[in-house]
């Protein structure tokens, strides 16, 4: 290739397709064509699954000695056996078999954070927190900006599925923390946010939620040094929940252009003369553009949250892009099990 004399662009001027290299040994062992299992592996696999019901950690010790030249990840094995489980049927005590399965991969990860919740009165699971040794040294670096959602729907006892997702130094999603919950109060939510806090020793900066009342309280209390964001998607799929009825569709399609108009204001001054604005036009929707909107403007209004650093995000549409990725793989008629492995 050539770059020509005042010229910012690079001229290719040959190219070669034949393979003319030896391929990296590290790539031939960890590439993810030279890793896959062949059938008589996936045959013990299935044997040890079915009729040991052995986990991960026991197969690949089993299998080692007999393929010393195959590489077992714990991830290709983890999914390799939970296709067997799904094909087979196996099932059993989804919270005992979810326990099982994070524990046993903390014994691989020593750093990896386990944390269930359970009543005490029932001695029932109402929750479990985890964060692998790679989610901890990923949020000790990307931290700064945190986003939260919840998905649904993805396993038959209806155990929210809570997300933290990470922005790292590439603009890229990396999920930070998960957990189970069995509700969505202010108690759950806090719980979950105190296990980031045991797990890592660090606050973020900024975390980004949905509009969800328990959970603004809950940072209030556990995150007390971050700011906390409101996703503005969020924001814009309510504001027609609690307003269009009242306010007409006439006028509700006047007071969407004011209220972003307003939001999108830099100057503290104009944002609260154009709200007092909204207030005084459309009177039929002040209850609740007082509380909790004008309440909780600190954390929508540009005005306040462009003096923070955010990472140029304004909502949490990063999870629901992690969870489009996890329906892809699991079902409201999966278990949590099946979630965690997946």
């Amino acid at each position: 290739m050539s770059k020509p004399h005042n010229s910012d662009f690079i001229h290719i001027t040959f190219m070669d397709l034949e393979h003319n290299h030896k391929i990296l040994a590290d790539n031939a062992r960890f590439a993810t064509t030279f890793r896959k299992f062949n059938q008589s592996i996936l045959n013990e696999i299935e044997r040890a699954v079915v009729y040991g019901r052995c986990d991960a950690y026991t197969i690949r010790n089993l299998l080692q000695p007999l393929y010393p030249n195959q590489l077992f990840l714990t991830q290709d094995l983890s999914n390799a056996i939970q296709k067997i489980k799904r094909e087979k049927q196996i099932t059993g005590s989804d919270a005992s078999q979810l326990l099982k399965f994070l524990l046993e991969q903390q014994k691989e990860e020593p750093m990896m954070f386990v944390q269930p919740l359970i009543n005490v009165d029932s001695n029932r699971l109402c929750g479990i927190f985890w964060m692998t040794a790679n989610q901890i040294i990923l949020w000790s670096r990307y931290s700064d900006v945190v986003l939260h959602d919840n998905t649904s729907r993805t396993n038959k006892y209806n155990f929210p599925l809570s997300l933290f997702i990470l922005v790292d130094n590439d603009g890229k999603s990396r999920l930070g923390a998960q957990a189970f919950l069995n509700d969505e109060t202010q108690e759950s939510y806090e719980w979950i946010l105190q296990q980031t806090l045991d797990a890592t020793g660090i606050e973020p900066k900024v975390i980004i939620t949905d509009m969800d009342p328990a959970m603004d309280a809950a940072c209030q209390t556990t995150y007390s040094n971050a700011y906390h964001v409101h996703c503005i998607w969020h924001m814009a799929q309510n504001l027609p929940k609690r307003l269009k009825n009242k306010l007409g569709t006439t006028d509700f399609k006047e007071f969407i252009h004011d209220f972003w108009k307003t939001r999108n204001s830099l100057c503290v001054e104009v944002f609260e003369q154009r709200f007092q604005t909204l207030l005084n036009k459309f009177p039929n929707g002040n209850d609740y553009l007082h509380d909790p909107i004008y309440l909780t403007r600190h954390s929508w209004a540009r005005a306040f949250t462009s003096r923070v650093f955010t990472a140029g995000m304004q909502s949490t549409q990063r999870v629901e892009s992690i969870n489009s990725i996890i329906h892809k793989v699991v079902s409201s008629s999966s278990t949590m099990a099946n979630v965690a492995e997946a």
